[in-house]
């Protein structure tokens, strides 16, 4: 198939893949790829190769474009973690959590930073179990101990720390108990 010039770091490469074998950038036409398309697969082609600050910086492209790129925060905190960055990696993924709260992928990479060593619950992440807690004040007041249960273990989920969910959960269990 013959070889192109790599737009991004000017060098021959195979016309035959789709990516530069020496930065990631995207091969194809420029009409037919967005930035943050070719940004996101150089993050990738960086990451497979275990590049992370170059990553870093493609992702960062990419969250400059679109301050509200999933793919871009969540490509930054896996990068900071694969670099041993815990609270950076914590700060990315709590701008994530705070794009997209029930992403399964967010929530995973938050499962994976606790088990890393995750200095603290990310804030967005508090205030949604806070969300929880308050619900399960207010169900526990009227009298629907099982819901207001069910709202506390959501909340202690989200921040095993919680005093106030703590409590209440435990209330609930004895009025439970004490039927």
């Amino acid at each position: 198939m013959g070889t192109v010039q790599c737009a991004q770091c000017q060098r021959p490469t195979s016309a035959a893949r789709p990516t530069c074998i020496y930065c990631g950038a995207l091969t194809a036409p420029v009409a037919t790829v967005s930035p943050r398309d070719s940004d996101l697969a150089q993050a990738a082609f960086h990451m497979q190769h275990q590049r992370y600050e170059a990553a870093l910086v493609a992702f960062g492209r990419v969250i400059t474009a679109d301050p509200r790129s999933l793919e871009g925060w969540l490509g930054r905190a896996t990068a900071f973690a694969a670099m041993g960055r815990i609270s950076d990696a914590s700060a990315a993924a709590d701008r994530a959590f705070e794009i997209a709260p029930n992403d399964a992928r967010v929530t995973r990479l938050l499962d994976t930073l606790k088990s890393h060593g995750l200095p603290e619950v990310p804030s967005a992440v508090k205030s949604r179990g806070a969300q929880h807690r308050d619900k399960g004040d207010a169900l526990f007041a009227v009298g629907k101990v099982i819901d207001a249960l069910r709202e506390y273990d959501e909340a202690l989920l989200l921040d095993p720390k919680d005093g106030a969910a703590q409590a209440g959960r435990i209330a609930c269990m004895k009025r439970i108990g004490g039927r």
